[in-house]
């Protein structure tokens, strides 16, 4: 049985890839054009081509989000819901998982419902709301593609809602890519006791501006709490020369994936 589950997941891995292949195109179209692909067979709405191309390259090839969980309803939080992608990947993998997206864009957040209701997935709860560390109203950067996070000068003003109340019961998995927010809400996780819910942990750690990055803080943070971790990836962006002079190294926009787990 070993043997045929992995023979059946490497057949659909490379269905993925070359779903995702015919979809290179996306790279080529202008940026914060909404539109609508076909995924799985279903219309999948987006607000930006491009992004769209890259989290489909990172949920469905590359698998950032898979886990393996040892019951079959687990309890997910999708904190950064964006289209949707990563929940229907969850529903995917997890036919009777508890989920709960949080998107606070408006326009995303219909996106989000669209592509949920495409895939039959009715079990989903979109909780239009930025994850926060207390209930109220905050402004909101709006880029039109995957990028919009909570601002002080922010264009709109959006609900948020804290997140230590979601993490009362027993939490299988936490994704956060909230653009940058992911310090303070850890911070508050850590400070509520909230984090001691949370069995294992995705982030994608950001840091815009120059400076030494704030990443040191939350691994700390999270090793107090008892968690393991890794870092998968990282990436560097920006136009700014670098301040000590290396070539190869882009400034001043540093992204890290980290994974964190209980021992």
């Amino acid at each position: 049985m070993g043997d045929l589950l992995r023979r059946i997941r490497l057949l659909g891995r490379r269905d993925d890839h070359a779903a995702v292949r015919r979809l290179f195109g996306l790279l080529h179209q202008p940026k914060h054009q909404p539109g609508v692909v076909t995924w799985r067979g279903r219309p999948l709405r987006y607000a930006d081509a491009p992004a769209l191309y890259y989290q489909l390259s990172d949920i469905y090839l590359e698998r950032v989000y898979d886990f393996s969980g040892d019951r079959p309803d687990p309890r997910i939080l999708d904190v950064g819901g964006h289209i949707g992608l990563a929940s229907l990947r969850f529903r995917e993998l997890f036919p009777r998982a508890r989920i709960s997206s949080f998107e606070p864009d408006p326009a995303l957040v219909a996106i989000l419902r669209a592509n949920l209701a495409a895939a039959n997935d009715a079990l989903t709860e979109v909780i239009a709301a930025a994850a926060w560390s207390a209930d109220g109203v905050r402004g909101f950067a709006v880029t039109g593609d995957d990028s919009g996070a909570l601002a002080e000068n922010g264009a709109i003003q959006v609900a948020t809602i804290d997140l230590a109340c979601f993490c009362a019961e027993p939490v299988d998995f936490l994704k956060l890519d909230v653009e940058g927010t992911e310090f303070e809400l850890i911070t508050h996780l850590a400070a509520t006791g909230a984090l001691a819910h949370v069995r294992r942990l995705f982030i994608e750690l950001h840091e815009w501006n120059s400076g030494a990055p704030r990443f040191h803080e939350t691994i700390a943070r999270l090793v107090a709490a008892g968690f393991n971790y890794r870092l998968r990836s990282a990436g560097a962006f920006g136009t700014q020369p670098h301040p000590a002079g290396f070539t190869a190294l882009a400034h001043p926009a540093n992204l890290v994936a980290l994974y964190a787990w209980r021992n």
